[in-house]
């Protein structure tokens, strides 16, 4: 059921344009707050719908006050940083904190400052408010007429991602930000639930519509945003000569306090020298890690660690690097797909990838918060959760070790502490005065424990020098000269070297 769903999802988006651009005359929301429509003060059970929608978008979704945000003071400072004359009068705000279609399209009772109101996501009503009250209408008909199916999660990740992230029409580039914009992040499972819902899932609704579980839910979200990533680093590249556009990169890379001394080398994205610059890949990094962890594959992870070092070249080999990602992110996005309804087993990469120190990134580190909290809502523990988020709570302070800790809390497991060791086997194992030993293989497998049965925390590449902490039954337990990855590998696979 889940396979024949993204199927359909993913048909319908191709035919599917976004409601800014389907071409239909928006008749404001006006037209649908009435009583005996969506503007009951109280639900209702008279029809297959709440009828209270309206009342729980203009009281509860910050959506309702896009507009208003326009007028403030800080929006204000950043428009007059900008060369703006008016925040609430400019197309550069307007396309995200309104329903700014073409003044051709906008109907009688249309009013830009509703803000993102319905058809803003629900396309424009035009052909389909009419006959959507009928007793014989269908979803699949309204659909027809132009309805956009937000109920699917592929089709609203690529709507929501429309201003989350931005388009190659609209991006909040690093100039907006620069001038005050706050910093952007998105996860479908997470920002639908904040909306919040102004609809129930009840028998009828799924007689109507398709319902994806939560894992389905947020891998295609996942998935989307992985994709739409890429898809803005290839057109801002393919902009000419110069600085590419530095809203592209990782914010964490280079905004922190000068007395922070929290970077450290990664051998995933190829930063092996403080000050570079680095992607933002916060998402496609955990589709790389998904894809180790639970298919066993790699391609994805050396197609990333490609991409970083082709931003380093300039637009060529960029644009080749892309390519060859692309061709990487769509074979696991099947292969994914297919897992979906082992949520389990993706949240278990998740928590194994935490243990090893994976996410020494802030970015990084909100995906897989967002993304554990997706997965197990209902079934963990809902301290070790709010411990999670806790840990997140300011980008400025953010200490990798502590939401590492809470992480791997969350799944049962502990980080192993940099500098601790076991017993002295063939390479030895002493923290600074141990044996070093190097990757002796093209790509070389890390796992949570011993075994080949133990979670994929991701690979490194041949000459990679480690550390070696403990030796058990031909596995070593190894970590990277600056610590920042760790977890076990192969004894064979690594040769000793002297310092």
């Amino acid at each position: 059921m889940l396979c024949a769903l993204g199927l359909l999802s993913q048909g319908r988006l191709l035919a599917q344009n976004l409601p800014e651009h389907d071409g239909l005359e928006h008749l404001g929301v006006k037209s649908c707050s009435a009583s005996t429509c969506h503007g009951s003060i109280t639900e209702r059970n008279a029809y297959p719908v709440l009828q209270n929608e309206y009342q729980t978008w203009t009281r509860h979704d910050k959506h309702s006050r896009a507009y208003e945000v326009l007028l403030n003071e800080r929006s204000q400072r950043i428009a007059r940083n900008l060369g703006i004359e008016k925040a609430h009068e400019a197309d550069i705000c307007l396309d995200c904190h309104a329903d700014n279609v073409p003044a051709a399209q906008r109907g009688r009772f249309f009013n830009l400052s509703d803000g993102v109101g319905c058809e803003a996501c629900h396309g424009g009503a035009e052909q389909w408010l009419g006959p959507h009250i009928s007793a014989s209408a269908t979803h699949a008909g309204n659909i027809e007429a132009g309805m956009y199916p937000t109920e699917e999660p592929q089709a609203r990740a690529k709507l929501c991602l429309s201003c989350h992230l931005g388009t190659d029409k609209k991006y909040a580039t690093h100039r907006i930000m620069g001038a005050g914009h706050p910093r952007l992040s998105f996860e479908l499972v997470t920002f639908t639930a904040l909306q919040p819902a102004h609809y129930r899932i009840d028998a009828d609704y799924r007689e109507r519509k398709s319902v994806a579980a939560p894992a389905q839910e947020w891998l295609d979200g996942l998935l989307v945003s992985g994709q739409q990533s890429l898809a803005m680093i290839r057109k801002h590249y393919q902009q000419g000569e110069g600085l590419p556009e530095l809203a592209l990169f990782d914010c964490h890379a280079c905004h922190h306090s000068l007395d922070d001394l929290r970077w450290q080398a990664s051998a995933f994205s190829g930063e092996t020298e403080p000050g570079m610059p680095r992607l933002e890949d916060s998402r496609l990094r955990m589709i790389a890690l998904l894809e180790s962890g639970v298919l066993g594959s790699e391609s994805v992870a050396g197609a990333l660690r490609a991409l970083h070092d082709a931003s380093l070249k300039g637009a060529q080999p960029l644009m080749a690097a892309t390519g060859q990602l692309e061709n990487s992110l769509a074979a696991a996005a099947t292969r994914l797909r297919e897992r979906a309804g082992a949520s389990e087993a993706l949240s278990r990469a998740i928590f194994a990838a935490a243990a090893g120190r994976q996410f020494q990134d802030y970015a990084d580190a909100e995906q897989a918060a967002m993304a554990a909290q997706a997965l197990v809502a209902g079934q963990a523990d809902e301290a070790a959760l709010e411990a999670v988020f806790a840990a997140l709570q300011n980008a400025d302070t953010y200490q990798p070790q502590q939401a590492a800790a809470a992480l791997a809390a969350l799944g049962g497991l502990q980080v192993e502490q940099q500098g601790s060791g076991g017993p002295a086997g063939d390479l030895g194992a002493r923290r600074g005065g141990g044996a070093l030993a190097v990757v002796s293989v093209t790509s070389l497998r890390m796992r949570a424990g011993p075994g080949l049965d133990q979670a994929v925390l991701g690979s490194l590449g041949a000459g990679t020098r480690l550390r070696v902490l403990e030796n058990r039954e031909g596995w070593s337990r190894v970590e990277t000269l600056d610590a920042s990855t760790g977890g076990w590998v192969a004894s064979r696979l690594i040769k000793p070297v002297s310092r």
